[in-house]
């Protein structure tokens, strides 16, 4: 990993890009219909794959996140960071009611004209953090929105933001052109974190701009369930 200048925590915790678009971003609706896996689905022929959580759906803490589907890479780094070998990439692909390799999910939403949103990603690279959370069962997953002239983001963007920006994405990244995460957004400020059950696919927080109180939070909740954090 690269031995970039991280910005002092304290400057992070209180900063977060302002975009204009997320003041008219839609508002989620409950959602009663609920995507579930293929009758008969399985993952590697052993074990039946769950239904996704039935709604409604909300866009608050406390709710049920929907079932959003991307466009994008599980794995970026096996993948070249290729923009023409895009796959879907599903929240239900994290859905893991027992537990068994996720606890919990982190979603990032980030725009290429954000400098925190760099910050955050540069701090991630550099900690190792997408590797030493995945370890405690916490997964990684990546949005981009919009590029460097606050336009949808294309595949030539995500490949950008991957690894072209002085950091490296080594975890699920996809793309977010039509802003489907724009409901959660509390205020215009930009990256948007959310901490999501992964057994429940409730979600727990929401952080607008990013700070360390995001990794304390997800150390919390670990210790409370018996799994132990990183570097701890």
């Amino acid at each position: 990993m690269r031995a970039s200048a991280l910005l002092p925590c304290a400057v992070l915790v209180l900063f977060g890009c302002t975009s204009r678009p997320l003041e008219n971003a839609p508002q989620a609706e409950d959602d009663t219909t609920s995507p579930s896996a293929p009758l008969g689905a399985s993952e590697g022929n052993f074990r039946t794959l769950p239904a996704y959580p039935a709604g409604p759906y909300g866009a608050s803490r406390g709710a049920i996140i929907q079932n959003h589907s991307f466009l994008g890479w599980r794995d970026p780094v096996r993948s070249g960071f290729d923009p023409t070998r895009l796959e879907e990439v599903s929240l239900s692909d994290f859905y893991d009611p027992g537990g068994r390799a996720t606890e919990l999910i982190v979603v990032n939403a980030s725009a290429v004209w954000c400098p925190v949103c760099r910050s955050e990603m540069r701090i991630i690279d550099t900690r190792d953090l997408a590797v030493n959370y995945r370890a405690s069962k916490v997964a990684l997953v990546g949005t981009l929105f919009e590029d460097n002239d606050s336009l949808p983001a294309k595949p030539e963007d995500l490949a950008l933001w991957g690894n072209q920006l002085n950091f490296v994405v080594d975890f699920p990244l996809v793309l977010d052109p039509g802003l489907s995460l724009g409901p959660y957004f509390g205020s215009s400020a930009t990256p948007l974190n959310l901490v999501i059950d992964a057994r429940t696919m409730e979600i727990l927080q929401i952080y607008m701009g990013y700070g360390e109180s995001l990794w304390a939070y997800v150390d919390e909740v670990l210790a409370e369930r018996g799994v132990t954090p990183p570097g701890q």
